[in-house]
């Protein structure tokens, strides 16, 4: 009997620890409903997969909101066309009327009034930002004229401005600025705020950098500026000649050359850009008289970005783009000609506004396409996790109940014992 009761002993042991975690596992599957959750030792492959599934169900997910987010913006876009479409015939209805040649000067200027206060509305709703995005631009539209650039200029020390509206809200401007030994102040702003200054600056230190583009010789330093909403970039030529200022020079008291050049970006709530040579800027510098400077500008307009996000599990990215339509701010009514033009001009926007209508019941469609499948998807991908995850519940109560049964025989089997060793053993089960 002494050396058979620490055999029993040690096998009854490990007979109640297995059992005991067994119970403990079923009875964690049986509240949690999930079979791997806490025994991931039962079936690792499962495991595998289920997290797998998980990681494109979150995806899914991810993808099926944006994807709802975009047809929300779609249909604001759509909305504002619409309201854009019927602005825009009555302007064109105003035109019509204002080329009566019975029409009096004092009607055509209540219908000039009128024009333009359509064309503020329009310009509202172009610059909208409902959303904090940029859902309008109008580059979008097909009636957007080329820039007139203004030419290759040369001048001195007294002040240059040139208003340009460039019918866009993202550009890049090409700019050659040859100031010579003197130093000279080229800036740009947006919407009238202030986003590139070249400061107080200087291009012909050790030599003039010169080039030729177009068959055409352009002296000065080379300046890229890549504007656009919220953003801003500036690139100079490597070959650079020039400076805003150098250490220890008494340019002005209130000057420090290192904050220059100055960048900011713009809002993206105007498509007027104004060239400005010679200002005091911030610093408030007057120009000495004697100064020349030489300037070369070229504009190219830019589409503006959309909104993005996923569209799918894979991460592939969706973007809205922007929509958008001229303002006609630019055109009157205070003539028979003026006029005419303003209603060729708007029945011209009308068609380029109904073009971008019918790409967006394109884009409405494909939003809805792209939703449902996600939907599918997302339904199919949370089947499959339900399948290799979820407890049946039935098989672990009955594997609970077994091993209770067990335990319960097994602990009186030994409390109640009074006969060999060879008995106890029999009846543990």
């Amino acid at each position: 009997m002494s050396l058979i009761t620490p055999v029993l002993g040690s096998h009854h042991q490990i007979r109640q620890s297995i059992r005991s975690r067994q119970i403990t596992d079923a009875n964690d599957r049986i509240s949690s409903g999930n079979r791997i959750n806490n025994s991931r030792a039962i079936d690792s492959g499962s495991l595998r997969i289920s997290e797998r599934i998980k990681v494109e169900n979150k995806f899914s997910h991810a993808a099926k909101k944006n994807l709802e987010n975009a047809y929300n913006l779609a249909q604001y876009q759509a909305d504002i066309l619409n309201y854009a479409d019927g602005t825009m015939r009555r302007m064109n209805e105003l035109a019509f009327q204002a080329t009566d040649i019975m029409t009096s000067r004092s009607d055509r200027e209540m219908l000039d009034a009128e024009f333009k206060s359509h064309s503020k509305q329009l310009k509202d709703l172009l610059y909208d930002r409902t959303y904090d995005k940029v859902m309008f631009d109008p580059l979008s539209s097909t009636n957007i004229e080329t820039i007139d650039l203004p030419p290759p200029e040369a001048g001195n020390s007294s002040r240059v401005s040139e208003r340009i509206d460039i019918g866009a809200l993202s550009a890049k401007v090409k700019l050659w600025w040859d100031p010579l030994t003197a130093r000279d102040r080229f800036q740009i702003y947006v919407g009238g705020k202030r986003i590139f200054d070249t400061g107080e600056y200087r291009s012909n230190v050790g030599g003039r950098r010169s080039e030729v583009v177009n068959g055409e010789n352009r002296t000065g330093d080379y300046f890229e500026i890549d504007f656009g909403p919220g953003k801003i970039n500036v690139t100079e030529a490597s070959d650079n000649r020039g400076n805003p200022g150098t250490d220890g020079e008494n340019i002005h008291p209130n000057y420090d050359h290192n904050n220059y050049p100055f960048t900011d970006a713009p809002k993206g709530d105007s498509s007027i850009v104004e060239f400005v040579i010679n200002d005091e800027g911030p610093e408030g510098i007057t120009k000495s008289s004697g100064t020349i400077w030489y300037r070369w500008l070229e504009i190219e307009k830019q589409e503006v970005d959309g909104p993005t996000g996923i569209k799918n599990e894979k991460g592939e990215i969706l973007e809205i783009e922007p929509v958008g339509f001229a303002t006609m701010s630019d055109l009157n009514l205070l003539s028979r000609e003026d006029a005419s033009l303003a209603l060729t001009k708007t029945r011209e926007e009308i068609e380029s506004i109904q073009t971008q209508v019918y790409t967006l019941a394109k884009t409405f469609s494909e939003l809805k396409f792209a939703t449902e499948r996600v939907e599918n998807k997302q339904q199919v991908q949370s089947i499959a996790l339900g399948q290799i995850k979820d407890a049946e519940i039935a098989s672990e109560y009955t594997n609970l109940a077994k091993n209770l049964l067990h335990q319960e025989a097994t602990n009186h089997a030994i409390i109640h014992s009074r006969i060999s060793a060879q008995n106890v053993f029999n009846l543990l089960v």
